[in-house]
């Protein structure tokens, strides 16, 4: 067996093969050393990615989040249309939640833009989940996003999509502060 692609080992370390391709796969790594290099880079890639936050969390991850790690371990920040709000993380806290308020009553979908300070577009997420239930949006903030050049004042404009168009709901004003 030649040495298999890139794409081969990712849906490897993913289980996305088929049991004889797998095992094929799985039997080269005890005969070539270069593969099983590759196969454990891919292996820490996944792991790392999968342990990262996506910016907008779903009410159901933010719940689960909140019962693993405590709400005291977690930077949380409420803000209501039109204000603006300052989050803190360093080592202490490294992640963060913007509980983002907002009427979405009759939104069928949200859609959420990032600005910068002079407006802006950086980011946009489309159909972004939220809690209708309680009108909230929340976006997560973590410390390795200082990387970013996070320490200027975001803003953040939410609109609300439904059968009778697209209309801006709210907007927001954030600030960060990294303690490092």
């Amino acid at each position: 067996m030649s040495c298999p692609s890139l794409e081969n080992w990712t849906a490897w370390v993913l289980g996305e093969l088929a049991p004889d391709t797998e095992d094929e796969l799985t039997g080269h790594l005890f005969e070539c050393a270069a593969c099983t290099s590759q196969a454990e880079s891919v292996e820490r890639l996944v792991t790392e990615l999968r342990g990262m936050l996506p910016p907008l969390l779903t009410p159901e991850r933010r719940k689960r989040l909140e019962a693993e790690l405590g709400t005291e371990a977690l930077a949380i920040v409420n803000v209501s249309p039109g204000e603006q709000a300052t989050i803190e993380l360093g080592a202490d806290r490294p992640l963060g939640f913007w509980v983002m308020r907002a009427d979405v009553q009759g939104a069928e979908r949200l859609d959420c833009e990032f600005l910068t300070p002079d407006g802006a577009p950086f980011a946009t997420f489309r159909d972004v989940p939220f809690d209708a239930e309680r009108g909230e949006l929340i976006v997560c903030c973590q410390l390795h996003y200082q990387a970013l050049g996070a320490d200027e004042e975001m803003r953040v404009r939410v609109s609300s999509v439904g059968a009778a168009g697209s209309r801006p709901i709210a907007e927001y004003r954030l600030n960060h502060i990294f303690h490092v």
